[in-house]
């Protein structure tokens, strides 16, 4: 559980980092820098929404296919 917990955060944490990078270098009517500044709350607000979901989304996907593997595995040697 602690393998996939580490690989879901560094999948989620390279995920959050190329959006951050679209957002930048898109940055939509002067929403994350402008003459400047930088607007960190909108930027990382970004990266941190797309950290938080696709972590928990492959953490899901990672426990449920584990769960599956090991029940055929366990029907398997029980035949």
């Amino acid at each position: 559980m602690k393998a996939a917990a580490s690989i879901s955060l560094l999948v989620g944490l390279l995920l959050a980092m190329f959006n951050m990078y679209v957002a930048w270098q898109h940055n939509p009517q002067c929403e994350f820098h402008c003459d400047g500044t930088i607007n960190w709350l909108n930027w990382f607000g970004v990266g941190a929404s797309w950290l938080i979901v696709s972590s928990l989304v492959i953490f899901s996907l990672t426990m449920a296919g584990r769960a599956v593997w090991f029940k055929v595995f366990k029907l398997r040697s029980d035949t």
